[in-house]
């Protein structure tokens, strides 16, 4: 599971084995307080989510949206 960043309690990463069938471009969450896997593409909407509320998701999806460029240039490179 590589991890692309760590922000506050927030890591993002991806699991290792879900480039082989290609999935769409994607990255996962998680926290103390659960987990989440958000779209890396507009509009970085939550597409699984366990244990966070409606106001965190927005604010997780801020931070994705904040950091698309690292997170889908990552995407590519590992998956690639």
């Amino acid at each position: 599971m590589p991890t692309i960043l760590k922000k506050g309690q927030y890591r993002f990463f991806f699991y290792s084995n879900e480039g082989n069938p290609a999935k769409a471009p994607h990255i996962h969450v998680r926290s103390p307080d659960g987990e989440a896997k958000i779209s890396l593409t507009e509009p970085y909407g939550v597409l699984l989510s366990v244990g966070f509320s409606a106001q965190e998701l927005r604010r997780i999806c801020e931070m994705v949206r904040e950091h698309a460029e690292i997170f889908t240039g990552a995407y590519n490179d590992y998956f690639a």
